[in-house]
């Protein structure tokens, strides 16, 4: 079940903060960010290129790590929400990912920088395809102890269920992607193999 947010929080109209991003020492305007952990303000642009190019270390204003389920666009928790990108797999809040897009187009990805739109996928909890005994051993059979998730994936107004996993990027050999295996679990024996013999 999605998180519920409080809709008098809008992230993208946030009262600008006095001082300086904790990240680049210039001033923060409108649209400001608060860090979680300590309450600093920040660019959100600033923020994110932190966790990417230091992970795992904590923000230069405290001790204390950053969460890990940060939303990709607000910095507030997404842990509950189960919502991560597409395109790089950076928790996110649903809506979070498209009102950035629809309030700065063109703008890419955050993190990885990959034009919009952009898509995310909300893994559904339980996974209803663990409680088949025969499905899980053909999986177990074929992905080891590889992940498979059953996800909605949303784009916009559209959106469709089925079965993802990530993937190693045969372009990138250093980074993953997640990949669609099917609607239905007929479907995703045959993808799994299909992908296993192209190795």
């Amino acid at each position: 079940m999605a998180e519920k947010i409080s809709p008098m929080f809008d992230p993208f109209f946030t009262p600008a903060q006095p001082g300086e991003c904790i990240f680049c020492l210039t001033p923060v305007t409108i649209p400001s960010r608060l860090t979680r952990c300590c309450q600093q303000p920040c660019h959100l642009i600033c923020a994110t290129n932190w966790k990417k190019h230091h992970p795992p270390l904590p923000y230069p204003c405290c001790e204390r790590d950053p969460p890990l389920g940060e939303c990709l666009f607000c910095l507030v928790p997404a842990i509950k929400e189960h919502t991560f990108t597409r395109c790089c797999q950076q928790p996110c809040h649903e809506r979070y990912a498209f009102s950035w897009t629809e309030r700065h187009p063109p703008c890419p990805c955050l993190y990885c920088r990959q034009v919009p739109p952009i898509s995310t996928l909300q893994v559904i909890y339980p996974q209803k395809w663990e409680e088949d005994p025969h499905f899980v051993e053909q999986v177990k059979e074929l992905w080891k102890d590889n992940l498979l998730w059953y996800c909605v994936c949303r784009e916009g107004k559209d959106s469709f269920e089925g079965f993802w996993r990530e993937l190693q990027d045969p372009n990138e050999p250093t980074s993953t992607r997640v990949c669609f295996l099917g609607h239905t679990k007929s479907q995703v024996i045959p993808h799994m193999k299909t992908y296993l013999s192209s190795q």
